[in-house]
């Protein structure tokens, strides 16, 4: 074996890509689910995992019951998680929750120890509710989040399990998504798979909005109302609900295009999103690459891709001069502030901004 292992592609073959829910949810692989608060991204994510527990979940794993790892820390287990998946109609056998330890992930033993368990209860699925929760010691690191990310991704691959992860976009509404996506974005550098959950008039819609691995552009439209499913006796017999979720139908094309993608100014902002990424993680960037990097992941042209370099550097986001050697774009954002912009910890009572040059307003840029 040479050093770097590069091998003949005589030595692969084509194979088709396995679905957990099948177009939605892929698996052996990550996926983010993104949303605002009060959209039911967890109530979705409880009623995949139950659906995979029973061996209901359309897809390549349908009629086979798997195990589930659900790991929250945003619900108490006797009564927010075990209500839900009663309303679910989770196999409670099959689904397992964490007691009252904290696992962070960026421990390589905590990972490896998830992962043991997993592939000795047979688990088909990895819920993290939210994500950010168990990378604790890596929040404020983009690489550090990277890092962890990817090896996630390869003992998922490696393991055959698929891995949700949860991520919370601020309250600051639709036009704030491309903002507060941005630590969507940062863990979609690793993650192959992105869906988010939005919510229409009458109805809530999750749709895929990025995928390496299959088509984009479509989801279901769903309903959640609550029902009794329960007394608890020691209260005097008082009534336990719980949401129950219901698919209403598949959503068309314009309808998650609507929902998620079809504004300009998203799209301006996610380009800008990532361009701070690539220059912040690579530290002093010549520009060339930059702009190759911009057209690669959103299929720009290159006077495109160098308006949005220009933008960032008008709006004192990143600077471009050449100084001590390296490429001529720098990142001008303080730690501090990177950790905030990198990874959506934006406080809630403020606003998203919604233009480049509105990042000066929050004091978000660093005096040069």
């Amino acid at each position: 074996m040479n050093e770097l292992d590069l091998q003949p592609m005589t030595e692969y073959e084509s194979r088709a890509q396995r679905w957990l829910w099948d177009t939605m949810i892929p698996a052996h692989t990550i996926t983010l689910l993104a949303g605002a608060g009060g959209s039911n991204k967890s109530t979705l994510a409880l009623h995949l995992a139950a659906l995979v527990t029973r061996g209901k979940l359309p897809g390549d794993e349908y009629g086979t019951p798997h195990g589930v790892v659900y790991l929250t820390r945003e619900n108490d287990v006797e009564t927010g998680l075990h209500p839900k998946m009663t309303a679910a109609g989770a196999d409670m056998s099959r689904m397992f929750v964490m007691g009252g330890k904290n696992i962070d992930l960026s421990n390589d033993v905590n990972r490896l120890s998830l992962l043991d368990f997993a592939r000795t209860h047979d688990v088909a699925l990895i819920v993290l509710d939210p994500l950010m929760v168990f990378l604790q010691e890596m929040k404020g690191s983009f690489g550090g989040v990277q890092s962890t990310m990817t090896k996630l991704a390869e003992a998922c691959t490696r393991e055959g399990i698929s891995l949700m992860g949860i991520n919370h976009l601020t309250k600051a509404g639709k036009k704030a998504d491309a903002v507060s996506m941005v630590g969507s974005m940062g863990l979609s550098s690793t993650a192959r798979h992105v869906v988010m959950v939005g919510k229409t008039d009458n109805e809530f819609l999750v749709g895929v909005v990025k995928s390496n691995v299959g088509p984009t552009k479509h989801g279901w439209l769903f309903n959640v109302r609550y029902e009794a499913i329960g007394e608890d006796l020691e209260l005097g017999g008082r009534v336990i609900e719980a949401p129950v979720l219901e698919m209403v139908r598949p959503a068309k094309r314009h309808e998650v295009k609507t929902m998620f993608e079809d504004r300009e100014d998203l799209a301006a902002d996610m380009r800008t999103i990532t361009l701070l990424m690539y220059v912040a993680e690579r530290g002093p960037t010549d520009s060339v690459s930059a702009a190759e990097h911009l057209q690669v992941e959103f299929s720009i042209r290159e006077r495109s891709a160098r308006t949005t370099i220009g933008d960032a550097v008008s709006s004192g986001l990143v600077s471009r001069k050449a100084e001590g050697g390296g490429g001529d774009l720098r990142f001008m954002l303080t730690i501090t502030e990177a950790g905030k912009l990198l990874l959506g910890d934006m406080p809630e009572e403020v606003e998203a901004p919604r233009s480049l040059g509105a990042f000066k307003k929050y004091d978000w840029v660093e005096a040069s």
